[in-house]
């Protein structure tokens, strides 16, 4: 856009025009900074704002425009009032008169909400008061109308009764109709009862439980199984070569080896001989001594 040299000497437009080319700044370049078009940047440099501006945004344009090129301000708003006189700005901040006050309806309003909450309160209150007694009432009728301890009394005179009654009929039974005498005593010569001391049995091979140590020494990974005769289970899992370790139970115990050949034991501090189980099989086996294998 090609410039315009303007003949006016006064106003705020001369003053931002003027600054603006110092800058060598073009009306493009000021229009894209200032976020306005170049005909509203004319507009102000040419001090047209009669009814094409509102008087609050050719303010805050100036304002902004003049710091934009770094003049003072207040120099270009003190020219922008003078150009166009004091009783043609426009405010189009100013508050109405015509405002009615509000006080007395607010007034209003809040005393029947206040009204209308007591009310509420009130009733709830009542409610309230006279439910507790009705209540109290009938759970105090209700404990009269049940009898607790008079008939409980009759039942056990009727029970004391029928028992004293079928006493006197058992007796009276017993009475007329004696037990047959020669019958009772054929029958207990005929069946004799013999008593006879029953000895306890003791099974064969049964070894009273003792408590007993055993010491694993592990050449070879091997799994172990170790439960004593109260079911406890004193080892159990994949063990390492070279591993030892000791257990205590009541014998006697139950073991288990995957690899026999990879296990050295000790019952009680005497060598279990394990000879007897194959290298290749499991070995399930129970200890209450150091022999296990047959010799």
């Amino acid at each position: 856009m090609a410039e315009v040299e303007h003949t006016m000497t006064s106003g705020p437009g001369i003053l931002l025009e003027k600054a603006r080319k110092k800058k060598r700044q073009s009306v493009e370049e000021v229009a894209a900074k200032l976020h306005l078009s170049p005909s509203v940047v004319e507009q102000l440099e040419n001090n047209e704002f009669e009814d094409e501006i509102p008087d609050a945004f050719a303010r805050g344009y100036l304002r902004n425009y003049a710091k934009l090129l770094g003049i003072d301000e207040e120099e270009v708003i003190a020219s922008y009032t003078q150009l166009i006189g004091q009783s043609k700005v426009k405010n189009y901040y100013s508050p109405t008169t015509t405002v009615g006050n509000p006080s007395k309806a607010g007034i209003a309003s809040s005393q029947i909400i206040t009204a209308v909450v007591f009310v509420i309160l009130l009733v709830a209150a009542i409610i309230w008061y006279f439910a507790k007694p009705t209540g109290d009432v009938e759970a105090t009728s209700l404990s009269q109308s049940q009898p607790q301890q008079p008939e409980a009394q009759p039942i056990a005179e009727q029970a004391a009764e029928l028992t004293q009654t079928d006493s006197a009929t058992d007796t009276q039974i017993h009475a007329e109709s004696p037990p047959p005498v020669e019958q009772s005593a054929q029958l207990s010569t005929a069946q004799p009862v013999q008593e006879q001391a029953i000895e306890p049995q003791i099974p064969t091979g049964f070894v009273e439980s003792s408590e007993a140590t055993l010491a694993f020494e592990f050449t070879e990974d091997c799994w172990v199984q170790v439960t004593d005769s109260n079911g406890e289970v004193l080892a159990v899992g994949l063990k390492t070569a070279g591993r030892q370790f000791e257990v205590s139970g009541v014998a006697p115990i139950s073991v288990v080896l995957g690899k026999p050949n990879a296990v050295n034991i000790a019952y009680n501090n005497s060598a279990v001989d394990l000879a007897c189980f194959p290298a290749g099989s499991t070995a399930r086996f129970m200890l209450d001594s150091p022999q296990v294998c047959e010799t």
